[in-house]
């Protein structure tokens, strides 16, 4: 069965395959929503064109005339990045945006960081499993609603996170090497006119 990925658009929701959208690797939601199973992220397909000639490359127009392939391909070049600098912390990218939603959220529900990251509550509750079973953040009943976890990082997850945070940045800073600090505040303020109501 097929794990689905939720998007907001205008307050409803639609799910797409795991293929993604364009069908070119693992479709991001929370990062990446197929490291949810466990498994590993391919970055095979780069954005770098296989060769340098430019005769010799295929014509991409279509898509490139496409936002969401432009931003699927960038995002490829960003996962490359970041799969690199989180690889001594030993994080997926969907760990990572747990751990960071939680930090500085500290005791939140369960059903709320499903909201936040975007994520179906039992594949989060699988990602849960695997980031308590290390150590790094505890689940107990709420004591007001029997019904809820409330989640909270341990010390261990607090320096962990720290640590990866500095991470993050550094790859953001190597995949946007080529924008200035002001281009890259515009792009993602205009990211967030999309995905944000």
């Amino acid at each position: 069965m097929d794990l689905v990925i939720q998007h907001n658009y205008q307050g409803g929701k639609s799910g797409y395959p795991i293929e993604g959208l364009w069908g070119l690797s693992d479709a991001p939601a929370c990062y990446d929503q197929l490291e949810l199973s466990g498994a590993k992220t391919s970055t095979s397909m780069s954005s770098k064109p296989a060769t340098d000639n430019v005769a010799d490359q295929a014509d991409q127009a279509e898509l490139l005339g496409l936002v969401g392939y432009n931003i699927r391909r960038a995002y490829l070049v960003i996962q490359s990045f970041f799969d690199e600098r989180m690889e001594k912390h030993d994080l997926r990218q969907a760990e990572f945006s747990v751990l960071s939603v939680v930090r500085g959220n500290p005791g939140i529900n369960q059903k709320a960081l499903a909201e936040a990251l975007v994520v179906a509550p039992p594949n989060l509750a699988t990602l849960l499993d695997r980031l308590e079973a290390r150590g790094l953040l505890t689940r107990q009943r709420n004591p007001d609603d029997k019904r809820a976890q409330l989640v909270e990082l341990t010390t261990q997850g607090t320096r962990l996170c720290g640590r990866a945070v500095k991470a993050a940045a550094e790859a953001d800073d190597a995949a946007l090497a080529r924008l200035s600090e002001a281009e890259r505040e515009q792009l993602k303020a205009l990211l967030r006119k999309v995905f944000l109501d």
